[in-house]
């Protein structure tokens, strides 16, 4: 009796078994590959949701770009992260795939050797069992496929992601340059260094990156692969790529002699104003007063004029007062001219600034004036022509005008020798025409100095009645006619230390292009920018690559769920149609 019990216990459990076979297969496939998914998720997890550069899928830092050579980095990179998808994004891809193979296959073996032992090798239990040994067996055999094809499409679909992502990134990157170059050619922003010996002109400055003790200098600050919105320094202060994010507060140096370049350059139109005149002809007068009266015209208008430098602020402040007190300037130093660089800003407009450069007198005599390259980059030219250096001029004066002269300033007697003014002029359109801009300015503004002292003889009693005119009369007009054939626009001035403040300001801002029409507005100035503050992070990865991987661990876990589901789906679609 007991043991015909036995055999029909044994009879009904195996044969339950061998009819629940098929679920026995499908749960052990579902289960296995759930617990598949979750090593998956858990393995994306670990390398994903690291925030340093050291990890499973370490990040390697940027080579700085420190050289001895100047303006060149030592390998012909940036000291700035690639962006996230067009290389990291490709190895955390491949150490995920990887250890979740790894870890999977390892688990799966675990698993199968514990199950085996506890099913299919447990003596007498063993005979009750084997349908569902069979089923285990069966099952983990299938749970192969399923896996293989789950770690292979979770790794395609990572690697679309990624080469999508990367199209996008190219195309978002060509979209941002493209604009930012057309705004540029619509704002006619020439950038050049305003430095002697050097005068070369550029596309994109080098900025230095703000983070305290960091420095390093970056050649390509655009959207391009380090980076559409943001670059990453390597010391991980994050740098704006665009003009219109902000990237004209860096500190910007030249690429080719690495000297400071003005605030706001790439921002607004520089404007370079080459002051042309002989030995002693009033060009730094000139310049000191117009430079003052066009701050003063501005600052009531409530816009503002500032120097880069604050030696060439010193500098004006001191000649002014020295051309108060009657006094004179002292001569300009026979040495390659460094720009007076002049921030311009009216309310209502962007403004400019202003590279003025004052050379010595001697620097337009012979060829020395080949050496002022920063005539290739101008579209305008202010002309100071020196009365006393017009031979006629001197030949009409009386010998009580002389005396006139005399008094008013001893060092210009010796006016019959000095540069001819009409030889300055003849050298300056040589240097014209040999620029690779062409022998034509925008315009150009001459000047005729020394007015004050020249309205007391009677040669110069109308001077400033008309400027061209007298010009002519006093046989200076081939070099008027000159002047005007190289020139779209030519206007005509006097400077004297007596004249108003609006005359210099008016005359300084037409050849600069300043619109005083436009600072007369009730619009506020342009506000001064603050420089770029960033805080360096060493260690850590920096914050696009961290975004990245939070997209590509969110793919990793809904590529999981969405193999589950149909997994799941299709085991249950499938023992319907078996016991169906």
């Amino acid at each position: 009796m007991g043991a015909a019990f036995a055999v029909a216990l044994w009879i009904l459990a195996v044969g339950a078994q061998v009819v629940l076979l098929p679920v026995t297969i499908a749960l052990v496939v579902v289960v296995g590959f759930g617990y598949t998914a979750a090593v998956a998720v858990a393995q994306a997890w670990q390398v994903l949701t690291v925030g340093t550069l050291a990890g499973p899928s370490d990040v390697a830092t940027p080579a700085p770009s420190r050289s001895l050579s100047v303006g060149t980095a030592p390998d012909g990179g940036e000291p700035a992260y690639r962006a996230y998808f067009l290389r990291q994004a490709w190895r955390d891809v491949w150490v995920v795939t990887r250890r979740s193979a790894r870890s999977t296959y390892g688990r799966g073996r675990e698993l199968y050797l514990k199950g085996w032992e506890y099913l299919g090798n447990n003596g007498v239990m063993t005979l009750f069992l084997w349908p569902s040994v069979i089923g285990f067996v069966v099952g983990t055999a299938l749970l192969a496929v399923p896996v293989l094809v789950g770690l292979l499409v979770l790794a395609v679909l990572q690697l679309l992601a990624v080469a999508v992502t990367a199209l996008a990134w190219g195309v978002l990157v060509g979209v941002l340059g493209s604009i930012e170059v057309v705004l540029r050619g619509l704002r006619r922003i020439v950038v050049a260094c305003p430095h002697p010996g050097c005068y070369q002109r550029f596309g994109l400055p080098v900025y230095v990156c703000p983070a305290p003790g960091c420095g390093e200098r970056h050649h390509r600050l655009v959207p391009n692969r380090y980076g559409a919105l943001r670059h990453t320094c390597r010391c991980g202060a994050r740098l704006p790529t665009l003009v219109l994010l902000g990237r004209t507060r860096l500190s910007a140096q030249c690429p080719h002699c690495s000297m400071p370049l003005p605030g706001r350059t790439g921002r607004v139109r520089i404007e370079h104003v080459p002051i042309v005149g002989g030995p002693d002809a009033g060009k730094s007068t000139f310049l000191c007063l117009a430079v003052s009266a066009l701050g003063s015209s501005l600052a009531e208008r409530g816009g503002s004029v500032s120097f880069v430098d604050t030696r060439d602020e010193r500098a004006m402040t001191d000649g002014l007062a020295q051309l108060r007190r009657g006094d004179r300037l002292v001569k300009t130093g026979v040495v390659l001219p460094r720009a007076v660089m002049v921030d311009v800003r009216p309310p209502g407009a962007d403004g400019r600034i202003l590279y003025l450069f004052d050379p010595a007198g001697e620097y337009y005599a012979g060829r020395e004036i080949d050496s002022q390259r920063y005539l290739d980059h101008a579209s305008v030219a202010l002309v100071v022509v020196d009365p006393l250096a017009i031979p006629d001029v001197w030949t009409a004066f009386t010998e009580q005008d002389r005396q006139v002269i005399a008094e008013a300033a001893p060092s210009n007697l010796a006016g019959a020798v000095r540069e001819k003014a009409g030889d300055v002029v003849d050298r300056l359109v040589g240097a014209l025409r040999g620029r690779p801009a062409g022998n034509r300015l925008d315009r150009m503004l001459v000047v005729v100095s020394k007015s004050d002292v020249m309205r007391r003889t009677s040669v110069g009693a109308n001077l400033e009645a008309g400027v061209e005119e007298w010009l002519d009369k006093v046989g200076w007009g081939n070099w008027v006619r000159t002047l005007r054939g190289h020139a779209d626009s030519v206007a005509f001035t006097a400077s004297a230390l007596d004249l108003p403040d609006v005359t210099f300001a008016g005359a300084l801002a037409w050849v600069s292009g300043v619109d005083l029409a436009v600072a007369g507005r009730s619009t506020p100035a342009p506000r001064a920018l603050r420089p770029w503050t960033s805080a360096s992070r060493p260690g850590l990865l920096p914050r696009g690559h961290r975004l990245g991987r939070i997209a590509v661990l969110g793919l990793v876990v809904l590529a999981e769920l969405g193999l589950g589901a149909g997994t799941i789906w299709y085991a249950l679609h499938t023992l319907q149609g078996i016991y169906t």
